[in-house]
């Protein structure tokens, strides 16, 4: 389909004109290419200067009720312009059609005319704090309320698997250990470059923290959500990546140094140094998925790939895991537990428990990717349905486990059920052995350490992600994972 005219007329505007159009819902970020250009509009059809027919679904986005050129609507407008075209007086007719509305809406008292949608909503808002007192406002994630400052942002639409259950949106984002608390904080986008030692060295004099302040200037999550963000409010999202990034380097030779050290001097024997060695190259691969993370964010969405931050929660849990593992091997001077049969059962049972515990924190991990926990709101069922009705809305279906709201927080809540039933009997058949005092012990943890972990769980779910809450229920899944491992170690 050509329009010659159309991008005539664009090319032309483009020189006068700032991105070619009035306004940005005109222009090629709203149609996908060159704008149409429209020549005149009857009823409920519009022309453009190429002479195509469309139907007007917009209506100048509500105005034009009775569609364009209306005879009634020509008539009044022709006989009025001829009384004068503009006054800065009142007039009569104001008066009549306030009258009008105020006799039509019952809930209305008094009426003040607006020329455009920005001067009524800063009116609106003006007269909201002047009657509350409060300072705040709320800004629907999405939607355009003018080209005023203070809520021209956020105005792009996300995905709508993004946005919740339609009746429990989430709300617009504020912004395991550090790694969860960067996410939550929404830190983790404020250091646009990956430089592992120069990098060690922060921002000192202002010139250098202008330079890495202009360079977030031009990622996604300043322009789409942080727009206008002041300079401390940008060092303290700074602070919680570098921190996050520096104990990375820092664990990484305290790690490093001490076991070199161990190995020239020949104190580790060849299985230990190459589980060390193991632990250490998984530790530098931890840190290149950081970046690979990051990187997913710096382009066009203004958050990580949920599957980027599941990879790298899962790789932090294994390398935890491996180090555990080691660490008991060498701290623990336990004798290894006579075997039978109830025994050998019961060591798989919580290995098995392991696995689930283990496919949990992955779930976890998609659920903090998409904010999933801020919809679906209510416990024990999801806004009044065990099984939400949305939870099959993408196609194709496989993507419903990854990216909608409904069928990850689903996923996460029955690992939940299960690992809440399992448990229990886990320890209810441990109750039936003979085991030593330290192998009861860590079961009795296990147990507590579970109930703690859904008491977090439900409570951050129930009142919105709160950080405290959040950050405790992400540690308390390592906690989890910790007592699992170290019962298993104790059934050995």
């Amino acid at each position: 389909m050509t329009q010659n005219t159309s991008e005539s007329l664009f090319e032309r505007g483009s020189k006068v004109l700032i991105e070619g159009v009035s306004s940005a819902s005109r222009g090629p970020a709203a149609f996908g290419t060159t704008p149409r250009y429209m020549s005149h509009g009857h009823g409920s059809r519009l022309y453009d200067v190429d002479g195509r027919e469309y139907i007007d679904w917009m209506m100048a986005f509500g105005a034009l009720p009775l569609g364009h050129a209306h005879p009634k609507i020509v008539e009044t407008v022709t006989k009025e312009i001829a009384r004068g075209s503009h006054f800065a007086t009142p007039l009569e007719v104001e008066v009549e059609v306030a009258e009008i509305l105020v006799d039509l809406l019952p809930h209305v008292e008094k009426i003040r005319f607006a020329n455009t949608g920005t001067e009524a909503a800063m009116a609106a808002i003006r007269l909201a704090r002047g009657h509350t007192g409060r300072r705040k406002i709320i800004k629907f994630e999405g939607h355009y309320h003018g080209w005023w400052d203070a809520v021209l942002i956020n105005s792009n639409p996300q995905p709508i698997t993004s946005l919740g259950h339609p009746n429990s949106p989430i709300r617009i984002p504020d912004s395991s250990g550090m790694t969860g608390v960067t996410r939550l904080t929404d830190s983790g986008l404020s250091m646009v470059e990956w430089r592992p030692i120069v990098g060690t060295i922060p921002p000192i004099t202002d010139s250098d923290w202008d330079e890495v302040f202009k360079k977030y200037h031009e990622t996604p999550q300043y322009k789409q959500i942080n727009q206008g963000m002041s300079a401390d409010e940008f060092k303290g999202i700074f602070w919680w990546e570098y921190s996050h990034r520096i104990s990375g380097r820092v664990i990484g030779l305290v790690f490093f140094i001490p076991f070199l050290f161990f190995l020239v001097r020949k104190r580790i024997d060849r299985p230990l140094g190459l589980k060390l060695a193991g632990i250490f190259v998984l530790g530098g691969l931890q840190g290149l998925m950081g970046w690979y993370m990051v990187k997913s964010g710096l382009v066009d969405n203004p958050h990580v790939s949920q599957y980027r931050l599941t990879a790298h929660l899962s790789l932090a849990f294994i390398i935890y895991a491996a180090m555990l593992h080691v660490a008991l091997g060498l701290f623990s001077s336990d004798r290894r537990l006579d075997r039978n049969k109830r025994l050998q059962n019961l060591q798989r049972f919580i290995q098995v428990l392991i696995g689930i515990i283990f496919l949990m924190v992955l779930s976890g991990g998609f659920v903090a990717g998409i904010r999933a926990g801020l919809a679906y709101n209510t416990f024990p069922l999801m806004n009044g349905n065990f099984i939400p009705p949305e939870i099959f809305m993408l196609e194709p279906w496989y993507l419903n486990f990854f990216e909608n709201m409904a069928t990850v927080q689903f996923d996460h809540r029955m690992i939940a059920w299960a690992l809440a039933i399992l448990v229990p009997v886990f320890w209810y058949k441990s109750r039936q052995l003979t085991l030593p005092s330290s192998a009861r012990l860590a079961c009795n943890l296990f147990l507590i350490m579970l109930i703690t972990q859904i008491c977090l769980g439900i409570a951050t779910l129930l009142m919105v992600v709160p950080l405290p809450l959040a950050a405790s229920h992400q540690a308390g899944a390592l906690l989890l994972f910790t007592a699992a491992i170290w019962v298993n170690y104790k059934l050995r």
